[in-house]
Parts: C-alpha cells; structure tokens; sequence
C-alpha cells in the first residue's frame, strides 16, 4: 500500500484523506476489568491524540493477522503498558515487576517487524518505546529507583504505578525530535523500566537530567518514553506520524 502525504492526498470530491494508523492495545486476562472474561482496554488519549494529530486511528489486537494489520493501516501506534520480561534481554527477573501480557507482546513483536521492514511510520510509546528497543536487541533497567543511570544529583520524577512525574528533558540538536518539540521540554512520565543499552539500529535522541534515556529513534520510527497524550508535546509528537515518510 502506497500512502502519499495526508497534505496532498485528496479524495473525488475534493476532500484529504487521513491516514490510517493502527494502535495496539492492552489485554486484561487476570479480572481486573471484570471476572472470567478478557477485556481489551486502552485510553482514549492516545486515540484522540491521533485524531488531532490530523491521522485517522483505529484499535488493533492479536485478533488480527499482523500482514492484515499492515494491508489496513498506513502507521502503528504502539501503546504504554506494564513490564517487560527481563527474560528477552538474559536477565533474571526482578520479583516487583508487573509483566505484560505474553500474547501481547508476540503479537506486536510481529507487527512491528512487518512495519519496520516496509519502513511505515511507527510511534512507540513509554512500554511501546521499551519494547521497540528490546526487540531490536537493546536492554532495560529493570526497576528505575534501583537502577539509577543519574549523572546528576538532581533527583526527577519519572511516575510509575499510576502516578505521573513531570520533569523536563534535553533533546539532542538535529534529530527528528528535535525537529518536532525543540532542545528542550517538559513531559510528563510513568513509568518503572528504562533504556540501558540502545539497540544497534536506534539513537538516543533526549534524556532526562539524571540520564534516564527519554526518547530514541530511527529510520522512519520514534519512541518516547513519556506520555505526550497527556501534556503540551502531544501535537507535535503525534503529529510525526503524518510527517513520517510512509
């Protein structure tokens, strides 16, 4: 599927077509939703992020044949989650992790193969951009306040268990990012895990004031670690994915 710049595409009657991209979701199988059923669950946030970003987004799940996932959409979303395994980078596991949904994470490895490989736009988010990273053969910090990577004795905020730290971020000159939200700004995180050694095909492109790897990315892919859904980078942020060659 060809997909020619929202900017320039037009329908018969004069009207732009958006984009179509796919966000992945979230699978509730232990009840935390409601007992003896599975739910699949994501906030509204990253949806209408999307939307006014001037794309069109639609929910994917393991339901869906990841080659149907890449015939139906122009980009992929990946969405925050919980925990990675410290299994797929060789370490053992940290016994306070709350682990991700195994389905989940197979299925998504396999989409993002599919879209990596057709070089479609591809915006990952907090667990999104963690697991783009592992998967391409980098590592996590486990556990952040145990794990620290400080250059700095600045203590930040970075959230996790349903709170939202808000701390500011150093973005490196001449990069994607750079190019959507500046040197520098304020985001707002929750997260437990964290990049330590990028993957070969990804850059570091922001970090936060104790070191903590904020942002990486690559030809055509962008991984935050931040929620830009919920603060100021929201439309510049989703917004790589109508700029994104596709």
């Amino acid at each position: 599927m060809t997909t020619i710049p929202i900017s320039s595409t037009t329908k018969s009657g004069g009207e732009a077509t958006r984009r179509i991209v796919g966000v992945t979701v979230s699978i509730d199988t232990n009840g935390r939703w409601r007992r003896g059923r599975d739910y699949l669950y994501v906030a509204r946030d990253y949806l209408r992020s999307t939307r006014n970003a001037g794309a069109s987004p639609i929910l994917i799940s393991p339901d869906i044949d990841p080659e149907e996932v890449l015939r139906l959409c122009d980009g992929l979303l990946v969405s925050g989650g919980d925990d990675l395994p410290a299994s797929m980078w060789g370490e053992v596991q940290d016994p306070r992790a709350s682990l991700e949904n195994a389905e989940r994470i197979a299925w998504e490895c396999s989409v993002l193969d599919l879209f990596l490989d057709r070089e479609r736009p591809v915006l990952a988010i907090c667990y999104g951009m963690q697991l783009l990273n592992v998967h391409l053969g980098g590592t996590l910090l486990q556990h952040l306040p145990s794990a620290s990577t400080a250059t700095t004795s600045a203590p930040v905020a970075h959230g996790g268990r349903g709170d939202v730290g808000r701390h500011s971020i150093d973005v490196a000159s001449g990069t994607l990012l750079s190019s959507l939200v500046g040197n520098s700004t304020v985001v707002s995180s929750s997260h437990r895990q964290a990049v330590a050694r990028v993957a070969p095909a990804l850059r570091v492109c922001a970090s936060a004031p104790d070191g903590v790897i904020e942002a990486i990315e690559g030809e055509n892919v962008l991984g935050v670690q931040w929620h830009p859904e919920i603060d100021g980078t929201s439309g510049a942020v989703y917004g790589f994915l109508t700029r994104a060659r596709s």
